[in-house]
């Protein structure tokens, strides 16, 4: 494992990053750029993550000694306590979130959106293979929701271990 403080470096530069595409995935957004702002969100997520992940291990995330967009492996590789955390802090966020927007998408695009964490970066961890090329695969529609609320639990994760992060 390299020095302390590079890894910590490195750590804080990929949540840089994270945190310039999640402005871009906002401010597309705002502008009814859909598709480019899911992309730019789901770059977003991944980046948070990893620098969680590194910040957590010490070391990139890998799978099969290769870099990955899987996301949702790299959650499933936390340990439980570290999962149980996140989740247990969506699950206060989503309870007082107001869903009727939600509940709206859903009676329109006959699409039922989960409601946990878990199904919701699985998700999110497929829009490079699923949804950057929609043109390719045609299939049914995807929930593409709640990116600020995973946002603001994974960079809470962050700001427990690295409170001098927070804007």
């Amino acid at each position: 494992m390299g020095n302390i403080n590079a890894m910590n470096d490195l750590a804080h530069s990929i949540y840089g990053y994270a945190c310039t595409y999640a402005k871009a995935a906002k401010l597309l957004n705002q502008s009814e750029l859909f598709l480019p702002s899911m992309v730019n969100a789901a770059l977003a997520l991944e980046l948070y993550f990893k620098s969680f992940y590194y910040l957590e291990y010490g070391k990139d995330f890998k799978i099969n000694d290769r870099h990955s967009h899987d996301f949702f492996c790299l959650f499933k590789e936390l340990r439980d306590t570290v999962k149980g955390e996140i989740e247990s802090d969506f699950d206060q966020i989503m309870k007082h979130r107001d869903m009727r927007d939600v509940e709206q998408i859903e009676m329109v695009s006959k699409v039922v959106i989960p409601r946990g964490i878990m199904e919701n970066i699985e998700v999110w961890s497929t829009v490079f293979v699923k949804v950057r090329y929609m043109y390719e695969n045609m299939e049914k529609p995807r929930s593409m929701m709640f990116f600020p609320e995973i946002e603001e639990v994974i960079r809470n994760a962050i700001y427990k271990r690295k409170p001098g992060w927070r804007p």
